[in-house]
């Protein structure tokens, strides 16, 4: 366990403590440049990324005979392959269905708020759908990911910003860290 932040970036940022808890559990890695590491706090987080900060959370492993349904699967990164397998195997990601009619992972896109929030609102034994929103913006959030947002919100794992969730705002890299450790 490293004591003080394992990534140079992360040195005085407000997610510090985060990072480096989630550093520590196997959980997040960062990016090794010129002999430092670093997390790239204030980028956005990939959907690659996030489905490997999931799996690393969760504990979970994929069968490697585990066929993906994604139309996109060979553009997956090769790091990140068995995990998106995993959370894919369990039920927390189903990909999206593009205007052709496939459905695709895109993982390199950035992750939406409202995407990331489904997928942790997944893993929850019980949802509460009657919990209250009491954000300027609870009209803009998907009804797929409706009952999971309730749910985080009424527990604390969200609290927006400005009394904004920003449901289809991307999330950064620092703001997943906030939310996975206090998961």
């Amino acid at each position: 366990n490293v004591t003080g932040s394992p990534f140079k970036d992360m040195e005085g940022h407000w997610a510090e403590q985060y990072t480096t808890q989630l550093y520590n559990l196997k959980i997040i890695n960062g990016f090794e440049e010129n002999g430092v590491y670093n997390y790239h706090p204030d980028e956005n987080m990939t959907r690659a990324q996030f489905a490997v900060i999931m799996a690393n959370k969760l504990g979970l492993q994929s069968s490697s005979e585990a066929v993906l349904p994604f139309e996109d699967t060979n553009s997956i990164p090769d790091w990140a392959l068995s995990a998106v397998k995993a959370v894919y195997e369990s039920g927390y990601v189903t990909g999206s269905v593009e205007a052709d009619g496939k459905l695709y992972f895109n993982p390199n896109n950035p992750i939406t708020r409202a995407e990331a929030m489904t997928l942790i609102g997944r893993t929850l034994s019980e949802l509460d759908e009657d919990a209250p929103l009491d954000f300027l913006d609870a009209g803009e959030i998907p009804e797929w990911a409706l009952i999971y947002m309730r749910t985080l919100a009424a527990k604390g794992v969200i609290n927006g910003y400005e009394g904004k969730l920003m449901p289809l705002a991307n999330i950064t890299r620092a703001e997943v860290a906030k939310i996975v450790a206090t998961m």
